[in-house]
């Protein structure tokens, strides 16, 4: 039932003097929740808000009770002193930052610490019902509903102070209405009480704070030694270099003297085929003529039989014949001559045969010295195999060992503003001490002083928290450079919690970076995708923003059916397109002579495509910044 608030409002008028006595009577007429809207109507009227402006309307929110929420919706649109209302409900805290006048009932009274701190000096008037909390309350409605009494008793209490320090304006004539305003000595002795809880909780803080502070000397400790042990590190890794371009020097003899041994093989081979193809022709002619020979022969043999036979056919007729059997005999002769010219035909074939022999027998040679000079090759190959490997420990040593001083700088800001901000709390705390004991000290000095120790608080409270997280960082990035196993991560998360431990690399060079896309989760060695990271972030400070006003680096994670993708880019100079095509070549670097390797991106296209069996692709133009984009198979 939604009641006529001017009515009661002019009944409150005319009758507050006699409140007490008739309250039993009006509430045979009215529930207590209406008479509760109707004090709230005159706590509108009666209190002024300079920081509302014109024909904005009066919020007033209703914490947790939707019944008082009901009651009070009578107040909703009406016009009260100038001011339009506007009654809303709310069971979020974070909501009463844009109320004016906040209602909590009785029923939530558990909030009433919690809800006068978070509306302390936003100007806003609180409105609690039975409340214990004498020094911190604003204005206390009290009744007897929760007794079994008789009669209704329905008053107010108001701690005028409070009110004030929200710059809210109080009318006397609110207090006619029913009202009783709080004792201050009584106001006092409660703060008094509850600052020697403060200072109780404070010297504990303190106690922590110190405890912490060792704990933080430890870890700085920790951190020099570890830094000791980077630089020991760092001295192995120059040997590596020394032994790598003692290996280079043998790789480039070795790559001469297998060019060498290729052209001898080439030309010996070569050499090889012409003579055995011009074995082969000569082998071919001389078949066919051997061939011809015989058939030759089998001819002529043929004929001799055939004139053997005429011969002893005609043996009678010998001496009529003897004239040509003398041209029979030169014929016979001039054919003995040609058997003999072609005897010397087939020891010229064999010959060549013998040749073609010791040609195959020279091929045979040079496959064994060819298979010799493959060992040889396989072995060297082996070498630059294990030299790569090295290079990788060696870039994984040094990344860790530039996170290690990156995340020491990064540490010392926030515990110097711990321990500025400590002592700042302990010299405070002892002037205060000295005033306390003179009996000089004065409200707005404790005011003062209450309001430093919150903020100083929440200031340690946050540095410390950034000192956990940043070590918290440190220690799962470091442990997964130097633990080669897969385990289950959260891909955007651990990739922002790399780039924190390569923030301070960043920052020296003025480089902003950011984080941002889905979050899927992935089981992978995070050491390979943290080295990947590393050298992409190195790779882009030494070669992508030579001139670069405002250098960014962003990363963004997309996840999609068949892969998650790594889009890592940066707003630098770019690169044309031989250097593009050649951007994987192991030791290739624009910046040899400035203490460029060459093997940063090496090592981040074979981690990719062998160690996480994934796919890395570039697309950079000049002036136009790159793009280095990364599936990794889901």
């Amino acid at each position: 039932m939604k009641i006529n608030f001017k009515v009661l409002n002019t009944i409150l008028v005319l009758l507050f003097g006699q409140l007490l006595l008739l309250a039993h009577s009006w509430a045979q007429d009215f529930s207590p929740g209406q008479l509760k809207t109707a004090l709230v109507g005159q706590f509108i009227k009666h209190i002024e808000w300079p920081a509302l402006e014109q024909n904005s309307p009066l919020v007033v929110i209703v914490l947790r009770d939707r019944l008082m929420w009901q009651e009070l919706k009578a107040l909703d649109g009406e016009q009260i002193a100038g001011k339009r209302v506007a009654v809303r409900y709310s069971n979020n805290l974070d909501d009463l930052r844009n109320a004016h006048l906040v209602y909590l009932p009785e029923s939530a009274s558990d909030n009433v610490d919690n809800t006068l701190a978070l509306m302390r000096g936003n100007g806003t008037l609180v409105v609690t019902e039975n409340s214990d909390t004498r020094h911190n309350i604003m204005i206390n409605i009290t009744d007897n509903v929760a007794t079994s009494e008789e009669r209704y008793f329905l008053s107010f209490e108001i701690n005028r102070p409070n009110i004030l320090f929200e710059k809210l304006t109080i009318n006397p004539e609110l207090i006619l209405f029913g009202g009783t305003e709080l004792d201050v000595a009584s106001l006092y002795r409660e703060t008094e009480t509850a600052m020697q809880n403060l200072r109780s909780e404070n010297a504990q803080a303190l106690h922590e704070l110190e405890i912490k502070r060792q704990e933080v000397i430890a870890q700085q400790n920790e951190l020099q030694n570890m830094q000791n042990a980077s630089l020991e590190l760092t001295q192995q890794l120059r040997a590596s270099q020394q032994d790598l371009e003692a290996k280079q020097q043998e790789l480039v003899q070795a790559t001469q003297r297998l060019e060498k041994l290729d052209t001898d093989y080439n030309r010996a081979r070569e050499e090889s085929a012409e003579e055995l193809k011009q074995a082969n022709l000569e082998v071919r002619k001389q078949i066919s003529v051997l061939a011809d020979l015989k058939r030759q022969i089998e001819e002529r043999n043929e004929l001799l039989r055939e004139r053997e036979s005429a011969i002893e056919a005609k043996n009678l007729e010998l001496n009529q014949a003897s004239e040509k059997l003398l041209a029979k005999t030169d014929e016979v002769e001039l054919q003995a001559a040609v058997i003999d010219k072609q005897f010397l035909i087939i020891i010229g074939i064999v010959a060549t045969l013998l040749v073609f022999a010791v040609g195959i027998l020279v091929v045979i040679k040079m496959f064994f010295k060819n298979r010799t000079i493959t060992r040889r090759l396989e072995s060297t190959l082996e070498t630059l195999k294990n030299a790569q490997q090295q290079l990788v420990e060696s870039e994984k040593l040094a990344s860790l060992g530039q996170m290690v001083t990156g995340v020491a700088h990064e540490i010392n800001t926030p515990i110097g503003v711990v321990i500025t901000s400590s002592s700042k709390i302990g010299d405070d705390a002892q002037q205060l001490h000295t005033k306390l004991h003179s009996n000089s000290i004065k409200k707005s000095e404790m005011e003062r002083f209450l309001s430093m120790l919150v903020e100083t608080d929440k200031l340690i409270q946050s540095n410390l928290a950034r000192c956990s997280n940043l070590i918290q960082n440190f220690k799962q990035v470091s442990a997964d450079q130097v633990v080669a196993e897969n385990r289950d991560i959260y891909l955007r998360d651990y990739i922002e919690d790399v780039m924190s431990t390569l923030s301070v690399v960043m920052r020296r060079s003025g480089v902003q970076w950011s984080v941002s896309g889905d979050n899927p989760p992935k089981n992978l060695d995070p050491g390979l995708l943290s080295q990947v990271i590393n050298n992409l972030v190195n790779n882009a400070i030494k070669h992508a923003f030579t001139d670069i006003e405002q250098p960014h680096i962003s990363i963004a994670v997309t996840q999609t059916a068949a892969a998650d993708r790594l889009e890592f880019a940066d707003n630098g100079v770019g690169m044309d397109t031989s250097t593009r095509k050649r951007i994987f070549d192991p030791f290739f670097t624009t910046k040899r002579g400035e203490g460029g390797t060459g093997l940063g991106m090496n090592i981040v296209y074979n981690l990719v495509t062998s160690k996480l069996k994934g796919t890395v692709t570039v697309d950079s133009e000049p002036g136009a910044g790159t793009r280095i984009t990364i599936d990794l198979p889901r």
